[in-house]
């Protein structure tokens, strides 16, 4: 019996391993690799890509704490978001994302609420969900008018929670969904559906695929990473993120976790998982990613690293065009 397990152990190990070597050269090139200061020296809490505004978000935390617009080409601060109605308290804006179609959500953790605005200028933002569990990352997927939202929380291996809207929105087509008990704490990317996540947890910092079937999430592939921003692209089936332990941008296979291709970024991210985001915008023989999270200093004087890489994926074949509306 012993050895019986044994050689099962052996296995699986080499097909993690085995799932860790690069087998297809998924060309990389940098657009943006860049550390730049937060405004105001303040500490980041939260941060995600606005693929309708071409921006990026950056969600500061404490009594002060704003979303803050930053230039996707140059790193550059450009403005803040509407806090009109809000009154930011306890840990400041979390979990932040921006959905294919401008909406912003995030969470502010003096009154535990969701927030929405129906694009970066809105200036009356919409309180949609009251006394929410923490959400530290967002992240957001789009099928037609249904945009699926999932946030991770303060819990190591979950839960994930995730809630539903539409477009355009109402006061009432926000609505919270399920909590899933995932392993996931800093990261977390969702297909257009939400019905396929991928994670990372505090401990071991692999990333893990997660399927929905028939109402339950079944734990798949999990790889070493070392935690970071990640983003999925769902036309593509591929996850591109940045370890920590690495300082690399890597390419993952989303049916199996294989490592597609690899380049190391010009800039590094604290060594804490935190405060991150990413957006993938595919095209027709790769796409564009975009990633942020903190630099090198959180707090008190605040640091963030923007990222904007290309990638090219050989004989990439896209079947359903319908896909790019993502």
């Amino acid at each position: 019996m012993k050895k019986v397990l044994l050689a099962a152990a052996l296995a699986a190990a080499t097909a993690i391993a085995a799932a860790q070597e690069p087998t297809t050269s998924v060309t990389l090139t940098k657009v943006l690799d860049i550390q730049v200061d937060v405004n105001n020296s303040e500490a980041m809490g939260s941060s995600t890509y606005d693929p309708a505004a071409d921006k990026f978000i950056v969600g500061t935390r404490g009594t002060g704490a704003r979303l803050q617009v930053y230039n996707s080409a140059t790193g550059a601060y450009e403005t803040d978001m509407s806090k009109a109605g809000i009154t930011p308290g306890g840990l400041g804006f979390f979990g932040v994302t921006a959905a294919q179609n401008g909406y912003v959500y995030a969470y502010e953790d003096g009154g535990k609420d969701i927030w929405r605005w129906g694009s970066i200028s809105d200036s009356a933002p919409q309180k949609v969900y009251d006394t929410a569990a923490f959400a530290r990352t967002g992240y957001t997927g789009t099928v037609g008018n249904d945009i699926v939202i999932a946030f991770t929380g303060s819990a190591n291996k979950g839960p994930v929670e995730f809630f539903s809207d539409s477009i355009p929105f109402s006061s009432s087509s926000f609505t919270f969904n399920e909590s899933a008990t995932l392993e996931a704490k800093p990261t977390v990317a969702i297909n257009n559906a939400g019905t396929v996540a991928f994670t990372t947890g505090d401990t071991g910092l692999n990333l893990v695929k997660w399927t929905k079937v028939d109402g339950v999430w079944n734990m798949g592939w999990s790889v070493p990473f070392g935690g970071g921003p990640i983003a999925y692209d769902n036309t593509h089936d591929v996850v591109i993120g940045v370890g920590r332990n690495t300082n690399k941008i890597t390419v993952f296979r989303g049916s199996n976790g294989n490592i597609d291709g690899q380049l190391a970024t010009t800039n590094a991210m604290n060594a804490t998982p935190q405060c991150e985001g990413g957006f993938a915008v595919p095209n027709a023989t790769g796409g564009r990613v975009y990633l942020s999270g903190p630099g090198s200093v959180v707090s008190p004087a605040g640091k963030a690293v923007f990222l904007v890489y290309d990638y090219v994926i050989p004989n990439a074949a896209v079947n359903d065009w319908s896909l790019y509306k993502q």
